[in-house]
This record gives C-alpha cells, structure tokens and sequence, in this order.
C-alpha cells in the first residue's frame, strides 16, 4: 500500500496539464485520494483487472497485465488534442 503525504497531495492539486496514473488494484483507493483534487479536464486513473503492479514494470511484457495497462494509455493518448 502505498502511504500518502500531505505536500504530494498538495504538489499536484493544481495540474492543468492532462494527468493519467495507474497502480496495482491494491494501491488503487489511495491513488484515488491522491488525484481527487487535481483541477486538470483530463485526468484519468487506470485500474487492472488484474491484481497489477507498481512502476513502469506494468508495461513490460513479462508483466501479466501489461497488455491491459498498454491499452489504456493508448487510449488515453488518443482523447489528447
């Protein structure tokens, strides 16, 4: 599980820029509480089907979800103007 700070919450709340995050399933309700307050008009929180994982691991091909984690930054990609 991932532990959550009071200066990352506030670090990030004022994105404008397009915002996507993912995590494992377990990580995901604190990713959630992380992102809540980010003012961006397109901010995006992936979670697997799977159990997933933590990092840029999630991509890799020996990752068992990493088709899914592609697909859904793909199609994040593809809502960017």
């Amino acid at each position: 599980m991932i532990e959550l700070r009071g200066y990352q919450k506030e670090a990030i709340k004022n994105l404008s820029i397009p915002v996507f995050v993912t995590s494992s399933n377990e990580e995901a309700p604190a990713v959630a509480e992380l992102i809540k307050d980010i003012k961006s008009a397109s901010k995006t929180q992936f979670v697997p089907n799977g159990k997933g994982d933590h990092g840029s691991k999630v991509l890799w091909k020996t990752s068992p979800d990493h088709k899914e984690y592609w697909m859904a930054l793909l199609m994040f990609f593809t809502k960017l103007k």
